[in-house]
Formats: structure tokens, C-alpha cells, sequence
């Protein structure tokens, strides 16, 4: 629970979340990986697994904020034209594009 209450403590204004976190600190590195999307269906996915398991309504009440936050993100960033959310880089992509295995996730 502790991991998925950090994460909404550190995730960005606009839904997504910075690729890596300086581990002492926790500032985002701003400098690795950006834009990197991944996470925004991970984070989800991750949460709603956590909640199955222990079954704790208070910790989803307590993330929801942050899950609508990043559901409006997707929902807003979906493209007309392809029914994607933008390209983007990631931690094992080198190249800004459509990474579709790891956007499995998101659909």
C-alpha cells in the first residue's frame, strides 16, 4: 500500500508519471526516459490488484483521486486519428514511437 500512495504522491499535475525517481530522494529524474506513458496502466492495473487482494475500500478511496487523474489523461490523449495515446520513449525503448507491447496494458 505504502508504493501505490508514493506513487500518487509524485504523479505529475497532468495524470502521467516521471520514468524514474532518484531512490534517496525521490525527485524525478527529469533527464531519462521522457515522455514515458507506461506507467499511467501500470499504475492503474496495479491498484486495482492490490485492492482485489486485500479488499481495503479506504486505500482505494484514498487513490481514486489519482486514478480518475490518470484515466482523464488517457481520455484526453487518445488521438482521433489512431485511437492511441501519444508516442513515447520508455525505460527499454530508444526510440519515440508507438511501443504497442507495452501499451497492451492501457487497453
Amino acid at each position: 500500500m505504502k508504493y501505490w500512495l508514493w506513487m500518487c504522491s509524485v504523479q505529475n499535475s497532468s495524470g502521467t508519471w516521471y520514468t524514474r525517481y532518484d531512490f534517496w530522494s525521490g525527485e524525478p529524474d527529469t533527464s531519462f526516459g521522457i515522455p514515458e506513458y507506461d506507467s499511467v496502466g501500470l499504475f492503474q492495473i496495479g491498484v486495482w490488484q492490490f485492492y482485489e487482494y486485500t479488499h481495503n475500500k479506504s486505500f482505494l478511496l484514498a487513490v481514486l483521486p489519482c486514478i480518475n487523474k490518470s484515466l482523464n489523461w488517457e481520455l484526453k490523449s487518445i488521438s482521433e486519428d489512431n485511437g492511441l495515446i501519444p508516442k513515447d520513449l520508455s525505460i527499454w525503448e530508444s526510440n519515440y514511437a508507438y511501443n504497442f507491447w507495452t501499451r497492451q496494458l492501457m487497453t
